[in-house]
């Protein structure tokens, strides 16, 4: 599998100034960094760190915690006399990630004006599937008709792929599995099926499939779709971008009638609490058509993360908008930029 850079397509990178030290550390790491071999999705890492008290009084690990990752670090002894020594374990599960990858920890102790002793880990994962990375995308659904979509699945691991019925599948998409695929009948075809009803909005997920590959013997196949019904909108999700404090956030986006039905808007709820809004109809769109503005004034950096529950009046099933962005502040430096397609999906259950 080729190697890659870790997955992005945009990174932010804000500046921040690092606290000050006023005193020496007493623990001594022998490494602080430590770096695994290839794995193989759905592995655990654990990885040991040797540190000594090189101080005059003993020294106690009041916390721990994991910076990047989701992992779990245990200290043995929590309390290290003088000239003794203790250790740090790292359990870090590699899930599903791909391609190189790395992960931060941190010990905070008793020392005063001493700042976290902060170590790391990193190393290069693998599937051992064909794609990588298994996405079902049923693009844009019409709720009343459903959608159907077929996908194939093989593994450089064994002559012949088999695979089991899924686990932990979701009621609403439906997965058979259809038998050999490939020149050589290696891979399978799976057939997903997102039935009629399922409520307008973005709908996504992931399953996990059992498998005959002895060195990663689970797969995470992943489904996404944007299901709509009689009245639809510009764009969903919705772009906000970057609002500096101090700026005001408006964003428009125009609700439709394929149909050309009449329709209005009852109520809207958002999930973050955060948007006034105001509903009026489109220019030249009459009663099939109507023009909703959110509008935002931050006062304090977030992260704009949410969904809109368009409800409208008459109808059981409201029109679900989720919506991103960024709030930071004037003085906030920004750097864009541009890398390669990651090629991992961004789908999240």
């Amino acid at each position: 599998m080729p190697r890659r850079e870790l997955p992005a397509a945009l990174l932010i990178l804000i500046s921040a100034s690092a606290p000050a030290l006023t005193a020496t550390p007493a623990l001594v790491f022998d490494a602080r960094h430590a770096q695994f071999g290839d794995l193989y999705q759905g592995s655990t890492v654990e990885q040991r760190y040797t540190f000594t008290n090189t101080g005059e009084t003993p020294v106690t690990v009041i916390d721990t915690f994991v910076v990047d990752g989701t992992g779990r670090v245990s200290v043995s002894p929590r309390s290290v006399p003088p000239g003794a020594g203790g250790v740090a374990v790292v359990r870090q599960p590699l899930a599903n990630l791909l391609g190189r990858t790395a992960f931060r920890y941190a010990l905070i102790t008793d020392e005063p004006d001493v700042d976290r002793y902060r170590f790391t880990l990193s190393g290069f994962v693998q599937s051992a599937y064909d794609p990588e990375t298994l996405t079902i995308d049923f693009d844009l659904v019409d709720r009343v008709e459903g959608a159907t979509a077929e996908v194939e699945l093989s593994s450089r691991e064994v002559p012949a792929l088999a695979v089991r019925p899924p686990v932990g599948l979701p009621q609403s998409i439906g997965i058979e599995i259809l038998g050999r695929a490939g020149t050589a009948g290696q891979g399978q075809r799976l057939q997903a099926t997102l039935p009629a009803g399922v409520a307008p909005g973005l709908v996504s997920g992931s399953f996990m499939l059992q498998t005959n590959v002895a060195h990663q013997p689970e797969v995470r196949v992943f489904y996404r779709a944007n299901v709509i019904g009689d009245v639809v909108p510009s764009e969903n999700p919705l772009q906000l971008g970057i609002t500096r404090i101090g700026e005001v956030l408006l964003k428009e986006i125009q609700l439709e009638s394929k149909t050309g039905r009449p329709f209005e808007v009852e109520r809207i709820a958002d999930s973050g609490d955060l948007f006034e809004w105001t509903v009026d109809p489109c220019v030249d769109g009459g009663d099939t058509c109507r023009r909703l503005v959110l509008r935002l004034e931050p006062e304090t950096p977030l992260s704009l993360i949410g969904k809109l529950r368009v409800h409208l009046a008459g109808e059981a099933d409201p029109v679900t908008l989720n919506y991103r962005g960024m709030v930071v502040t004037q003085g906030t430096v920004i750097k864009t930029i541009e890398l390669p397609p990651p090629g991992t999906s961004d789908v999240r259950q």
